[in-house]
């Protein structure tokens, strides 16, 4: 069990949280307050979908899409067919479950599985989404060689990811989003990412720094103390924003949005 994954009883959460905030009616965009999990919530999304000039029915394949927003808002607003996969059972039943909930009939598909073994056949994808799961993934150049494979001749790959400032920044703060403490955590420089990516085929059309949006994100959830929702149930949430904001202060961390293509 990975340490950001551990919490069983996640749907059972949201609802009874759903019940305290006295939500009755359901959306994807009443969802949207709790499903948004990445830096930046839903004002990142919606800025990194504008990259896209989708198309409608499009095959989008989003990885480590935990329970869904993401893939709930694209198949919403752009009308494509999003194939949200995670490595969490937990994540992906309560994503099915959340989508049960709301009125509008998205073609959002939920898949229990690895990202770094897809299964999915050669060139089924026009898009595939990486938000924040870059610091889970071990093995890098395997990810990127199922990630090319999966995606159609000009397919692009939106990225949204946390990465190490330097190479040789080790010491870094736990408990993190993405993990409790170094035995999950696999992050590397942004530098290190692209150049897997492109050893595998693809190439850079264009990347943000977006470090300091993150930031001013982390801190309104840290001062506020907006650590109600399920997903940090079981874990320190004052802590894991606390040690965010100091790595990013301290350029251990940095965030970069962008675009790779074939």
């Amino acid at each position: 069990m990975h340490t950001w994954d551990n919490n069983k009883k996640l749907y059972q959460d949201y609802l009874t949280l759903f019940e305290k905030l006295n939500i009755k009616s359901f959306d994807a965009e009443t969802l949207n307050r709790f499903d948004q999990i990445h830096a930046g919530g839903i004002t990142s999304t919606k800025k990194i979908a504008n990259l896209i000039k989708f198309q409608k029915g499009q095959k989008v394949l989003e990885l480590g899409g935990g329970i869904g927003g993401v893939a709930r808002f694209l198949a919403k607003n752009y009308d494509v067919s999003v194939y949200n996969l995670d490595l969490s059972f937990s994540y992906s039943l309560t994503g099915f479950k959340l989508g049960s909930l709301i009125k509008d009939r998205l073609n959002v598909f939920y898949i229990n599985g690895d990202a770094n073994n897809i299964p999915f056949l050669n060139y089924s994808f026009h898009v595939v989404w990486l938000q924040h799961i870059n610091m889970n993934i071990h093995n890098k150049k395997k990810f990127f060689t199922e990630i090319k494979r999966v995606t159609k001749p000009k397919g692009v790959v939106v990225f949204h990811e946390w990465f190490l400032s330097d190479k040789s920044e080790t010491d870094l703060l736990y408990p993190l989003p993405w993990s409790d403490n170094e035995k999950y955590n696999f992050l590397v420089t942004f530098d290190n990412f692209i150049n897997i990516a492109e050893e595998r085929g693809f190439k850079l059309d264009f990347s943000v720094n977006d470090t300091e949006e993150a930031l001013i994100f982390y801190k309104k959830i840290y001062e506020n103390k907006l650590f109600a929702n399920p997903i940090f149930k079981n874990r320190d949430g004052s802590e894991i924003f606390k040690n965010m904001i100091t790595l990013i202060e301290r350029k251990s961390l940095e965030v970069y949005y962008g675009l790779l293509v074939l």
